[in-house]
């Protein structure tokens, strides 16, 4: 059985669910990350949000609740504070 983890503080750190007994010996081998893909699959959103804890800060501003509408704005906001040359 093999599992993905991340180092953390000098720890190797799995996503939720992997429940080892205290004492197991485990063979760690390092891995390079692929181009284009997130490191570690398929993950938990509780794991997800330890490692992005970021993610989902604007799910409640309802500005935003279509991201790309409200990005076209600011950039256009952006864009009038500069000038129309920018």
């Amino acid at each position: 059985m093999t599992f993905r983890g991340i180092i953390r503080n000098g720890e190797v750190v799995f996503p939720a669910g992997i429940d080892l007994p205290e004492g197991t010996e485990v063979d760690v081998q390092p891995v390079k990350p692929r181009r284009g893909r997130s490191r570690g699959g398929a993950a938990s959103s509780k794991a997800v949000g330890r490692v992005l804890p970021g993610l989902g800060l604007w799910k409640d501003r309802p500005e935003m609740s279509d991201p790309v509408a409200y990005l076209k704005r600011q950039r256009g906001e952006n864009r009038a504070r500069r000038g129309a040359g920018g």
